[in-house]
This record gives structure tokens, sequence and C-alpha cells, in this order.
């Protein structure tokens, strides 16, 4: 029964992940990355990585990181 439970699991995933993103993991994840349409790289932060844009100061002309808080989606601090 463990057997079809893990394959169940494995289609779960890939019904909610992006199809290529199990090819982009490996020794040649950055290759394959910058292979990516722009909206697949999208994508694929979107389903990694939760991004939050924080305030910045009123006035700045300038852009600031420090407004940027990227998060990994699954991780616990």
């Amino acid at each position: 029964m463990l057997p079809q439970i893990d394959e169940a699991e494995k289609r779960a995933r890939r019904t909610y992940a992006a199809p290529f993103l199990d090819d982009i993991a490996g020794p040649d994840a950055e290759m394959i990355r910058q292979r990516l349409a722009l909206e697949q790289r999208r994508e694929v932060v979107t389903l990694l990585c939760s991004i939050r844009i924080l305030r910045g100061t009123p006035g700045a002309r300038s852009f600031d990181p420090a407004t940027v808080e990227v998060a990994w989606k699954g991780l616990t601090a």
C-alpha cells in the first residue's frame, strides 16, 4: 500500500508544480535556468519563494534592496 501512496503523492505534487521544475534541479540547474523564458522563471520563483515588498523611505528616489523580503516556501525558522 505504501508504494501506491508514494506514487499518488508524486502525482499530486506534479499537478501543483510547474512541469519543468523537476528538470531544473541538479548540476546543470544554472544552465537550464538561463534557457527558461521569463514567464517560466517567474513561475519557479512563485513556486519556491514568498516575496514581500516592504515600505521604503518616503520620498526616496532610488531602489533599496533591503525593502525586499524573500522567504523559501515550506521552510520554518
